[in-house]
């Protein structure tokens, strides 16, 4: 695997502490690590692949579908492991480390799939709808499910009612960008609720140094990141994570566009320049 790409998991989960170091990142990093091995090695069994076959059959989607989702439990099993504390900053960060870790693992397992597997075209649209469907796809349950829970946190959770942000001196940085990340996504869900709720908090972190400056235009204007790669590249690490992910999603973009067209395209009504 290139050296950038190996630790596009492991890197945005690295601060987990206690248990969740030894347990969970191990345990994801060895998972990223099966998948992208067994696309780099032209294997089309095992980890999430899925069997090809030369009949298009739809089952080699529907297997790798069934084995994404199974190694998604045994990850929620993991973590179910820590002890839920919403009071607790290190539990806060391990949430949405986990959170997060668990989305971009979906998202490039899809773009490794969507890339490598010798399927049809028919096939290759049967496992995109599986994973972007607005209503039941694999990616869009996830972050419904992290949006539920970060709805109730930022008004429950104390360390987040005074500023709904992971600021520095209560988290670390890699936790800021899983943070960031979660609520980038969630923009293409529900903006108005980000716009209300977490935009303004950031706004008013600049000038008591208490959050990256230009992640708040970033996710003000979404799109206003396709353009920014030197300010990325200022923002320093863990922000330069966000080349990869915009490659990955120019990919991404390009494939699934050539595959639907116009014509009920799962990417319709996507908010910005990442997945």
């Amino acid at each position: 695997m290139e050296g950038h790409e190996n630790i596009i998991i492991y890197g945005i989960l690295v601060s987990m502490k206690k248990v969740i170091n030894s347990l969970f990142i191990f345990f994801l990093a060895l998972i990223y690590s099966g998948c992208v091995s067994a696309v780099n090695s032209g294997e089309t069994s095992g980890m999430i692949i899925g069997e090809s076959t030369d009949t298009g059959d739809i089952r080699s989607v529907e297997l790798a579908v069934n084995e994404m989702e199974a190694s998604l439990q045994e990850i929620d099993e993991a973590f179910a492991l820590i002890r839920r504390d919403i009071d607790s900053p290190e539990w806060l960060m391990e949430f949405v480390n986990y959170s997060a870790g668990k989305d971009l693992f979906v998202v490039e397992s899809f773009h490794r799939i969507l890339k490598y597997q010798n399927w049809s075209p028919e096939e290759k649209k049967q496992f995109t709808e599986k994973i972007l469907d607005r209503n039941s796809g694999i990616l869009s349950l996830i972050r419904n499910e992290y949006y539920e829970e970060l709805q109730y946190l930022i008004v429950h959770s104390l360390p987040l009612q005074e500023y709904p942000w992971f600021i520095p001196s209560l988290f670390d940085s890699n936790s800021e960008f899983s943070y960031w990340y979660l609520m980038y996504t969630l923009k293409s869900i529900d903006p108005l609720w980000v716009d209300n709720n977490i935009l303004p908090a950031m706004l008013s972190l600049i000038p008591l140094d208490e959050i990256t400056p230009v992640t708040y235009l970033w996710l003000r204007t979404p799109e206003s990141l396709a353009q920014m790669n030197q300010e990325i590249f200022q923002a320093g690490y863990p922000w330069t994570i966000l080349y990869h992910l915009k490659r990955v999603n120019s990919e991404l973009t390009e494939m699934i566009n050539a595959l639907f067209g116009d014509e009920d395209n799962p990417l319709s009504q996507k908010e910005g320049v990442l997945m």
